[in-house]
């Protein structure tokens, strides 16, 4: 035993407590009782020395080793067994504050993780446990975990259990894969890839199409045949579907975008390099069905009227006329006629087309009339009439004679125009022949009698005021 220096002369010093052997500076835990009697020519001094210990331990006698008192704790001790294995030395693993847990100190290895919570007795087997030679290996524990793993199996891996697993728990595991799992590739289950029994790892492909071969092979729209194998020029590794080629000889917009490859790539297998990219190779067939307009004359360049959002609902620049009012609803074949349809050419002027509602207007007559249409009507409608180039400067028609003409010129009187105006046939009432007559008494240049010209009035009249 270890003797303390307790700073007195030699023949007072003691031997260390069992308990408190490992202490650095006992004399720091002693406690002394001293005490002095006087004793005729001299002094006698007298000493108690006790082991001062932290929490439970205020006393304990010299001499006195843990296993004095501990007897009891040691013998029942299972977790782990300490009969005939471990020895007495209790202080090696426990404190003095507390019998537990103990701190196993000499431990061959660091126990952190799970193996600070693992039980003595699942590493160190037998009945006593032995512990000096156990194994330190991972897998002399582990072996049978190991054994019982599908996902993936282990049964071509290396022993290290260290490279995938930590301390912390056998799962998850973590492990460097060859190239990152991504997208859906971090839910694949192993086997999908790493095939056979057991199950094959090194040398197993990195490309995609080393596993995805039967889905490119599988794929009808658009057929892969032709298509090189480098996957991830369309597929991302997020799913197999939708695929994103990358960049289109021309632009997928509007219905091109849903329309399926088999619409342009035709064949067995499909063909894609060299496949037209102008419309009417793959609308030749909507082009010959159109018949309102039929586009047998029309130029092959459909992006002129048709965009990319539907054949049907064509717009189109008429530059030559003005499409307004009634030609915006008018059909085509209106105005361009024959088999088939003539457009370039095709008159511009309103007689073009309304020569017969020129020549059957039944009042006015037109035959006197010039031919430009639209001095009288409007795209509106080809009736009624705006009266256009009335002689307005003569005979206002804006004002109180704002009639129709059927009403003022009267077709049995001659032909269109000042010679047959009925004004005595439109003036009734305050107008009428005989009260004018009365009024005009002494007028010398107004006609009487029953000769006189229905248009009389405008002799004097002309604008059609008083």
């Amino acid at each position: 035993m270890q003797q303390i220096d307790t700073g007195l002369p030699a023949f007072f010093q003691l031997r260390d407590c069992s308990c408190q052997r490992r202490s650095v500076a006992m004399k720091q835990n002693l406690r002394w009782g001293y005490w002095a009697t006087t004793m005729g020519m001299g002094v006698g001094v007298g000493w108690a020395i006790q082991c001062q210990t932290p929490s439970s331990h205020v006393q304990v006698k010299m001499g006195e080793d843990c296993a004095s008192c501990h007897q009891s704790d040691f013998q029942s001790a299972s977790q782990p067994l300490h009969i005939g294995v471990i020895s007495t030395n209790c202080g090696e693993c426990h404190s003095n504050e507390r019998w537990a847990p103990a701190r196993g100190s000499n431990h061959s290895w660091l126990l952190d993780g799970a193996h600070a919570d693992a039980a003595c007795n699942t590493c160190h087997l037998g009945e006593p446990a032995i512990y000096e030679g156990t194994p330190t290996a991972c897998l002399d524990c582990h072996r049978d975990e190991r054994d019982k793993v599908v996902e993936p199996s282990h049964a071509d891996f290396s022993d290290a259990c260290g490279t995938c697993h930590g301390n912390s728990a056998w799962q998850p595991a973590v492990f460097e894969h060859e190239w990152p799992l991504e997208g859906a590739h971090v839910t694949t289950t192993c086997a999908s890839c790493h095939t056979g029994t057991p199950p094959v790892y090194d040398g197993t492909p990195e490309q995609c199409i080393g596993c995805h071969q039967d889905d490119r092979n599988t794929v009808t729209q658009p057929s892969h045949d032709g298509f090189a194998e480098d996957c991830s020029s369309c597929h991302t590794a997020t799913a197999w579907q939708p695929a994103n080629f990358p960049e289109h000889e021309w632009p997928l917009e509007g219905a091109h975008a849903s329309t399926t490859c088999a619409s342009c790539h035709t064949g067995t297998p499909p063909v894609y390099d060299g496949t037209p990219t102008a419309c009417i190779s793959c609308h030749q067939q909507d082009r010959a069905a159109v018949t309102e307009p039929p586009h047998d004359g029309f130029s092959d360049d459909c992006q002129s009227c048709h965009g990319t959002a539907s054949w049907d609902s064509a717009s189109f620049e008429h530059t030559t006329f003005a499409l307004t009012g009634a030609h915006q609803t008018a059909e085509c074949a209106s105005c361009h006629t024959g088999s088939p349809a003539v457009f370039a050419g095709t008159a511009r002027e309103c007689v073009g087309c309304h020569q017969q509602d020129f020549d059957t207007s039944p009042f006015p007559g037109h035959s006197a009339f010039a031919t430009t249409c639209q001095d009288c009507h409007t795209t509106g409608a080809w009736r009624p009439a705006s009266g256009g180039n009335h002689p307005q400067a003569r005979f206002s028609i804006t004002g109180d004679h704002n009639y129709a003409c059927g009403e003022c010129h009267n077709a049995a009187l001659g032909p269109n125009g000042a010679g047959n105006a009925d004004c005595v046939g439109c003036h009734e009432g305050e107008h009428t022949l005989a009260r004018m007559d009365g009024e005009h008494n002494g007028i010398g240049n107004y006609p009487r009698g029953a000769n006189r010209a229905p248009k009389f009035c405008l002799q004097c009249h002309a604008d059609g005021s008083e």
